[in-house]
Order: structure tokens, then sequence, then C-alpha cells
């Protein structure tokens, strides 16, 4: 949830949205899935500026030795 907000002497209404993250271990490194704005919902973020739209994005970690 982010509330009402003024920008550019706009007023930016206030939204929400759902994010989620998933991890998980494989052998040695870990795998993270997340996506924001799962809905896909279009609003402003700044006035004038809409938001992206959903995002997706794929993350792999381990350590090399």
């Amino acid at each position: 949830f982010v509330g009402e907000q003024i920008d550019r002497q706009q007023i930016i209404e206030s939204r929400n949205t759902v994010d989620v993250s998933a991890y998980a271990r494989i052998g040695e490194f870990t795998g993270t899935v997340r996506v924001q704005n799962l809905g896909d919902t279009s609003y402003p973020i700044r006035a004038g500026v809409m938001s992206p739209g959903r995002v997706v994005s794929l993350q792999l970690t381990g350590n090399w030795d």
C-alpha cells in the first residue's frame, strides 16, 4: 500500500499492489523468483509517469571458491 502523495502540485492517488517472491536451494546455489505488481495494475508513480506494470525477476546466487 502506498498512500496519497503530492508530486509537482498534483495529487497521486493511493494504490495497492501484490508482490510475491519465492526461493529454493539448488545444490550449492539459491534461486529466487520475484514478481512485483502481480495484477499488472497501471498506476502513476509520479506526475505524468506510469508504472512499468508487472515485473518478473530471477536471481541465482552462490559461492565460488
